[in-house]
């Protein structure tokens, strides 16, 4: 087979490749961000989740698509070395979206979970009037403990 012709395979399939995961992980950033915002109920602090969940996101993608960029597949053409390689990468994609919802569920469970134990009250945040979690905590029995000193 003519070289050219593998270089140019080998090059569409990273191109594509690359183009996939960047679209996935933009869909994720954006749909990820409003779900972490009522999952934390810190705007801030889902917007740093999100950044990270994307970066892990794409690291291990690319990892893999890296990966598969180099292995060889035993098909006829290099279209179809191309099309089977990336039919390799969004099964990937798929399950890296797949385990990044269950991730996301398991946190809103989580916040869910603690909101009831707590009589249905919030855990407080950094915008509540009891101050930021360091500073007031809210037991299970509805009970408010405040350091010594803190008037707040």
């Amino acid at each position: 087979m003519d070289d050219n012709l593998n270089t140019n395979a080998y090059l569409a399939f990273l191109i594509l490749g690359i183009a996939l995961t960047l679209l996935v992980g933009q869909l994720l950033i954006r749909s990820g961000r409003p779900y972490l915002e009522e999952v934390f109920g810190d705007s801030k602090v889902a917007g740093s989740v999100t950044r990270l969940l994307a970066v892990l996101f794409h690291l291990l993608v690319l990892g893999v698509l890296a990966l598969i960029s180099t292995v060889d597949v035993p098909v006829e053409g290099s279209v179809q070395a191309v099309v089977t390689k990336l039919g390799v990468v969004l099964l990937v994609l798929g399950l890296a979206q797949g385990a990044t919802m269950v991730l996301l569920a398991k946190l809103r469970e989580r916040r869910l979970a603690q909101e009831l134990m707590l009589g249905g009250v919030p855990t407080a945040t950094p915008t509540d009037p009891l101050g930021p979690p360091e500073v007031a905590t809210i037991h299970a029995d509805g009970v408010v403990i405040r350091p010594a000193g803190n008037t707040a």
